[in-house]
């Protein structure tokens, strides 16, 4: 440090002692030059694999037997896979309709409606009763003419919300945790025969499921909070960037391939939420290439992959079950790219997008058990299953 000072001192005119003061510096830089021009190809720039918040063992936790460890090896993990069955579709019960509150057969807004008393739905015609909302339905089937789950949802919800905002966080699991529900008529303790539709009774799943479960959840990534014009790495921060796309792949691969079970995407990489169930995927290998600067810490290989998954979709609220032969327009078909590191056993230990658009994070759930004021939709959701 000294030294340089010297330098910089001498005027321009002692040319002699600067040349010479430069040589003699000159040994003590060769060794950092050498460094900087070996440094990609030592890959000492490279990033940890996933970090913790991503690591696919967060969601291989709910499936952690000897059975159900998840494979890492590139070589022993199919590239194609689905479950024997696709999750049934249904609305996402909207907030700013009122959930469940939301009297979906008819025009009317579910804001302004008073539910019925007890001895004016004596009076409705089965028609009349058919088209109340869900949680009036269900309110009525336990004989609570309080109506304490219709005023729930009515407080829960907002005329206000943004549109994506729903219970799709509990019908994206839901529609793979229980079997499609039929519509079917039913009789209360109070003798009052109630018509159930499918969507109905998917939605009471879906709001048990999401909002009064006590089961766990496992999660892979973050939520991603900020608007998103420009889909760019430059662009976002730490939680915009994941899921990673190893980890991905790891999780997608055996919970599909080999375990055979779907999983829940936020496919939307910005700040909306949209859940779907992801059941079915095909993947390819594009190439094979030697590791980038940035690859993770042991990678040897890179593989380019093309990835194709299959998840369902939401559609408006029907009487009637969906998964039936001939329809499928709700099965949406959605492609990422991206790359996988590979260390010197092809083990997956880390990847990176390049797709732009890409799930934002990936997650499981527990079942959710038919307890507290969902006790009785159990035989109910049972006697809509029995009669399919």
């Amino acid at each position: 440090m000294d030294q340089t000072v010297k330098i910089e001192a001498h005027t321009l005119t002692n040319k002699g002692p600067i040349l010479m003061k430069h040589l003699l510096t000159l040994p003590l830089l060769l060794p950092l030059l050498l460094l900087l021009t070996f440094l990609p190809s030592l890959n000492l720039l490279a990033m940890p694999a996933w970090n913790p918040s991503n690591d696919p063992k967060n969601v291989n936790a709910e499936t952690e037997t000897p059975s159900g460890i998840f494979q890492y090896n590139f070589d022993q993990l199919p590239l194609s896979g689905s479950t024997s069955y696709k999750p049934w579709t249904d609305t996402y019960w909207p907030s700013n309709s009122k959930g469940l509150a939301n009297r979906w057969q008819t025009a009317a807004g579910a804001f302004y409606l008073i539910s019925p008393s007890k001895n004016k739905i004596l009076k409705m015609s089965q028609g009349e009763i058919a088209k109340l909302s869900p949680a009036e339905k269900y309110d009525i089937f336990v004989g609570d003419f309080n109506y304490a789950l219709t005023k729930s949802e009515k407080k829960r919800t907002s005329i206000l919300s943004p549109g994506w905002n729903g219970i799709c966080h509990g019908w994206a699991p839901a529609s793979y945790l229980f079997k499609e529900p039929n519509a079917v008529t039913v009789t209360s303790a109070d003798g009052i025969k109630l018509p159930f539709g499918s969507s109905d009774i998917k939605g009471l799943l879906s709001l048990l499921q999401g909002n009064y479960n006590s089961g766990k959840t496992y999660m892979a990534g973050n939520r991603c909070n900020q608007r998103l014009t420009i889909h760019t790495s430059d662009s976002r921060k730490d939680n915009c960037l994941d899921i990673n796309a190893g980890a991905f792949h790891v999780i997608m691969a055996n919970r599909l391939g080999i375990l055979g079970r779907a999983f829940v995407i936020d496919r939307s990489t910005d700040y909306q939420v949209w859940n779907q169930p992801v059941y079915a995927f095909r993947s390819n290998v594009i190439r094979s290439q030697m590791p980038t600067t940035d690859a993770a810490i042991g990678t040897v290989e890179e593989s380019v992959i093309h990835t194709t998954i299959t998840y369902t979709d939401e559609i408006d609220p029907n009487f009637y079950p969906q998964n039936k032969p001939g329809r499928e327009d709700f099965r949406i078909d959605k492609e990422y790219t991206y790359i996988l590191e590979l260390d010197a056993n092809k083990n997956i230990i880390g990847g990176k997008w390049i797709s732009k658009d890409y799930p934002d994070f990936l997650w499981v759930q527990e079942k959710a058990p038919f307890t507290g004021r969902f006790a009785a939709l159990e035989s109910l959701y049972k006697f809509s299953t029995e009669n399919k």
